[in-house]
């Protein structure tokens, strides 16, 4: 069941057909099942519509801190939804592929990756005749004989269909070359930040779909030293300047900290914003969570720049 959520991840983009497009970030509070303290939560939602009234959500999820966890993921979700005048009332749910980092009573430190439903309700309001537009929202994580979780979110986002002007100039079916540099974290404890990066190569598919292949450097964060060859397919909305883009796609990596089974077929998802400096060259912020199956997920955070041909 993990790998068909993260196969999801992977076909879902190649579906997308243009109607309408959302890019949304929400923050909030966070209440975990069977705990009383709560945490901070925050997410990343891009949604295409198909139709008037159904939509398919990309979404990111982090649900914070609450007692001996620290749970984050990805979730595909179908979307049905109805506008009255400047409001729109959203009713989202489908499956969440979350990693989790505990630690059991005799300190041993587990990365528990399940899979479950993320489910949610969202009430959005623009103010007028505009692209941008503020909310409410709710959350509630079902995970099988896990930690469930009931979140409620304050949220912003624009609808990038309403506000689609300026574009790529042409060259957004051109292909483009990309170098991105950062840091890379393994996230157990105990894992050093290290400098990491990629270097990339994109081809275009359609307006809103493409392909990419790239060599990718993690760095040595004492934890994992690896290093790799990783494909995505990406989804991209596209607002003004600025394109907001989800991939996913396999990673075939090296962990020379590892004596056996160094090399293995591994997962990576991306969430990237790229802003068009000029006819050719964009600038941007991209993070990849980097799925290990073995439990050494990692985090990288990069600047880059990509350059179309």
């Amino acid at each position: 069941m993990k790998r068909i959520a993260f196969l999801l991840l992977c076909i879902a983009p190649s579906i997308a057909q243009a109607y309408e497009q959302d890019v949304s970030i929400s923050c909030g509070v966070l209440k975990p099942s069977y705990q009383r303290e709560r945490t901070f939560t925050c997410g990343v939602v891009l949604s295409h519509g198909f139709t008037d009234w159904f939509a398919l959500n990309a979404v990111y999820l982090n649900e914070g801190h609450p007692d001996n966890h620290h749970r984050d993921g990805f979730a595909i979700q179908p979307s049905v939804y109805r506008d009255f005048n400047r409001w729109r009332l959203q009713l989202s749910s489908g499956p969440y592929y979350s990693m989790d980092t505990t630690r059991r009573a005799d300190d041993v430190v587990l990365h528990d990756k399940n899979l479950g439903v993320l489910t949610s309700l969202t009430l959005k309001w623009h103010p007028g005749p505009r692209d941008w537009y503020l909310g409410i929202g709710y959350n509630h994580v079902w995970m099988p004989n896990k930690l469930n979780s009931n979140s409620v979110l304050l949220l912003a986002g624009t609808d990038t269909n309403k506000g689609s002007g300026t574009g790529n100039a042409g060259y957004g079916s051109k292909m483009k070359g990309g170098l991105w540099i950062g840091s890379a974290n393994t996230t157990s404890p105990g894992s050093e930040v290290s400098g990491g990066g990629q270097l990339e190569v994109e081809f275009p598919h359609t307006d809103r779909i493409s392909y990419s292949v790239a060599g990718l450097y993690e760095g040595n964060t004492t934890l994992a030293n690896r290093k790799g060859v990783m494909a995505q397919a990406w989804y991209k909305e596209k607002f003004k300047n600025w394109t907001f883009s989800a991939g996913a796609g396999p990673y075939l990596g090296h962990d020379s900290s590892r004596s056996a089974r160094a090399t293995k077929l591994l997962g990576v998802a991306s969430f990237r914003a790229t802003y068009q400096l000029t006819g050719r060259t964009e600038i941007g912020l991209n993070f990849n969570r980097v799925i290990s199956f073995y439990h050494k997920d990692a985090d990288m955070f990069m600047l880059g720049i990509q350059r179309a041909f």
